[in-house]
């Protein structure tokens, strides 16, 4: 025998309004209820449905939309919840990281982000406001080659970001002396080698694209374009590969960052990092064609990952007992001969 529970008692109860019930409904992330004579009610199942989004709901920081509730669903493993509005909650978080970093930029470098206007001039006295602020955190010796480094890499990145730079040409430079590599390497050389360059050469093919996530104009950024584009499938294979993917990375950071003092990300940075990591899956590993093809790129790049992991643990843990034997090496020098 089903159980008929009245919805506004349910409401009630959970500190919700008839509103955001009816957007729920509208947006299908529930089950309408069943009008009865004295009402409306919800039978079992829609009561711990309910429940549970409105436990996620209170969790989320900031606008708690539809969209945004559905993200944090998907997040939690929710598979049943709509696609298409998952998506749109990953835009909304994506347009939110890019009117920060907006700002940040103009902060730095003094330049509103009238994109696509500017001259090269603003770039290049904005660049150089960058390279004096980075030159001035090295010693006095090395601030000159610091400053001229600082300098390129800050004019080359003003000029993708507020110019459109078209980046395709360095990343098909790349690929193509990736792939040379790739050809001329020894045969008898281990076979790691040999499947490390191969697959770095297949990584620098997706380069191409490097622009999508590097330019901030979101009007001409076709980034959102591909995540309302992409197949159901897709989207759920580089929604399934995030979590491990940005786990592997945190133990990372963590693990250089404990060995040479580096700062921890706060829990802010880590969520912007969590999204633009998700865009650029969604961008690189969510083929729109061919779901072998996605679920390959998803096993490739999980396995690069591991590979880079367990090289970074090799290298700290070197760091590490250099460090040690430095600090051994004053004490033995104080015994007595």
């Amino acid at each position: 025998m089903s159980v008929s529970i009245p919805l506004d008692d349910v409401l009630a109860a959970r500190r919700l309004s008839l509103k955001t019930w009816d957007e729920w409904t509208r947006a299908g992330l529930v089950e309408p209820a069943t009008r009865l004579e004295d009402g409306f009610a919800l039978d079992e199942a829609q009561v711990i449905r309910l429940i549970f989004l409105a436990a996620v709901r209170k969790a989320i920081r900031g606008r708690r939309s539809p969209e945004a509730l559905a993200f944090a669903l998907a997040r939690a493993g929710d598979r049943a919840v709509p696609v298409e509005l998952v998506k749109r909650g990953l835009s909304a978080r994506l347009a939110t990281t890019f009117g920060l970093a907006r700002r940040s930029l103009q902060r730095m470098t003094g330049i509103a982000p009238r994109f696509g206007t500017l001259k090269s001039a603003e770039l290049l006295a904005a660049a150089e406001r960058v390279a004096d602020g980075v030159a001035g955190y090295v010693p006095f010796e090395l601030r000159g080659s610091v400053a001229d480094i600082a300098r390129s890499l800050a004019f080359g990145a003003l000029a993708v970001i507020y110019l459109g730079a078209d980046v395709r040409a360095q990343s098909r430079r790349v690929r193509e002396l990736l792939r040379l590599l790739a050809a001329q390497t020894d045969p008898t050389a281990p076979l790691p080698a040999r499947a490390f360059v191969r697959g770095v050469s297949r990584i620098a093919d997706r380069l191409a694209d490097a622009r999508d996530l590097i330019t901030l104009d979101q009007r001409s950024n076709p980034l959102f374009r591909k995540i309302e584009g992409v197949p159901a499938a897709g989207f759920w294979v580089a929604f399934d590969t995030w979590p491990e993917l940005s786990a592997a990375i945190a133990r990372t950071w963590t693990r250089v960052a404990e060995a040479f003092a580096l700062p921890q990300l706060s829990s802010g940075e880590r969520e912007t990092f969590d999204t633009l990591l998700l865009a650029s899956l969604v961008l690189f590993c969510a083929d729109e064609t061919s779901r072998d093809q996605v679920e390959a790129n998803r096993e490739l790049l999980l396995a690069a990952t591991r590979t880079f992991e367990n090289a970074i643990d090799k290298i700290v843990s070197l760091a590490e007992i250099a460090g040690a034997i430095r600090r051994l090496l004053p004490e033995r020098e104080r015994v007595p001969a």
